[in-house]
């Protein structure tokens, strides 16, 4: 009488929100190229709309991937989780558990959660200017996006003023340069925008990973460049 084998089976633990970061980055890319050799007069490009809008929902994609990811590592107790202090691991694995994977929890909400359980200071401690307000936007500007209903507005109309607080941050759409349409979305929606995305995404989760004193997948992972 013979017995069956079957087929091993590999297990494999995917971290999606290197991609997420790498799609952001890629989109930016694409925007900046697309503004690069322009000239003459103003014109609308579905293309350089969709890079941007990419880019900008990609990189708030990438926080949400990254800390629920560590959140499930410390629950399951493996994978990222190692470079975690026990401590850390087991208070993360008990609010995850207990909240429901924190699904109605906003992201920097998240992230001040896990540094408190690190002992650390909130994110809006000691920060460099503006860089924790700039993800605030970044979401801000994502949910914006999405949730998105048209408004009649003229070029001096500020109807959507938590994104024009931020205006100073990013250069404008070069290919709508010299068009008197309003700033959001025509103007704001470029490669500057893009750019600032990615870069806040970038920038809040490398203060995270070196204040926890870890380092992330997405920081170690080999891909081609964007």
């Amino acid at each position: 009488m013979s017995a069956e084998v079957g087929t091993p089976g590999i297990a494999m633990r995917s971290y999606l929100s290197t991609h997420h970061l790498w799609a952001a980055e890629h989109f930016t890319r694409l925007a900046a190229e697309s503004e690069a050799t322009h000239t003459g007069q103003p014109r609308f490009s579905i293309k350089n709309r969709a890079y941007v809008i990419g880019a900008v929902g990609e990189s708030v994609a990438f926080l949400e991937a990254f800390i629920n990811e560590l959140y499930q590592d410390a629950a399951d107790g493996g994978g990222d989780a190692a470079g975690l202090s026990p401590d850390m691991a087991r208070l993360m694995a008990e609010y995850w558990r207990t909240t429901d994977n924190a699904k109605a929890v906003e992201v920097t909400k998240k992230y001040d959660l896990a540094r408190a359980f690190a002992g650390c200071p909130r994110s809006d401690a000691g920060r460099r200017p503006h860089e924790h307000e700039d993800v605030t936007y970044v979401v801000k500007l994502r949910n914006l996006l999405v949730h998105y209903t048209p408004k009649t507005v003229s070029a001096e109309d500020p109807v959507y003023t938590h994104i024009y607080h931020v205006r100073s941050r990013f250069a404008d759409n070069a290919l709508m340069a010299g068009s008197g349409n309003a700033w959001f979305p025509d103007h704001a929606l470029g490669a500057g925008c893009a750019r600032w995305a990615v870069h806040s995404a970038r920038a809040f989760g490398d203060e995270f990973v070196a204040v926890i004193g870890r380092k992330a997948n997405y920081q170690i992972a080999k891909f081609d460049s964007p």
